[in-house]
């Protein structure tokens, strides 16, 4: 079993901690170039072993852990009960909590540079397989942690929170994508 970094905003992360994302999709880099008629080939073949593509984030029963937005809190004078890790983090914070931070001067750090003993959510994950970005289902998107809104179908809000991570045209572009379920240890 081996560990790895992996890192979600801040509504990813309320949803993995509410029970509501247990997968997600990440572009995989350098996309594949095949003929149209050979696209179904490329998912079978590497679910078949016969593409020995490691995905960059594990295999199944390695594990995860999640890289935040937080804020170093050791020597601020909190109470360890509030911050056991000494960590604070911005994905469930209220706005009073939000304030209280501000008031103290807490400098919130980007996920990237959050160290591994600063994480408070560990993955394991059950699954890998690679699909073009598009070929999500319905049911799959909510499995993404997105929350229904009416007058809206679960795909087009899908569609655009990847144009808001990965860039405008993203979505019509259609890459290949690894999809990586997990459970939340």
């Amino acid at each position: 079993m081996k560990e790895k970094p992996i890192l979600f905003n801040a509504d990813m992360v309320n949803a993995i901690l509410e029970g509501r994302k247990t997968q997600t999709r990440r572009i995989i880099k350098p996309q594949p170039k095949l003929p149209k008629n050979h696209e179904k080939i490329l998912s079978e073949a590497w679910e078949a072993g016969f593409i020995d593509v490691q995905c960059p984030y594990g295999k199944v029963g390695d594990q995860l852990w999640v890289r935040e937005t937080w804020a170093d809190v050791r020597g601020m004078g909190f109470d360890k009960d509030l911050f056991p890790l000494g960590a604070s983090y911005k994905a469930g914070c209220d706005a009073d909590s939000l304030e209280i931070a501000k008031d103290y001067e807490v400098k919130w750090k980007p996920s990237i540079h959050m160290f591994r003993w600063a994480s408070r959510i560990q993955l394991e994950i059950t699954d890998i397989r690679v699909e073009r970005l598009k070929d999500i289902s319905e049911d799959e998107v909510l499995k993404e942690g997105l929350k229904s809104k009416a007058g809206f179908d679960n795909k087009t809000l899908f569609a655009r929170l990847c144009e808001s991570i990965y860039g405008e045209g993203s979505w019509s572009h259609n890459p290949w994508v690894w999809v990586v379920e997990f459970n939340k240890i």
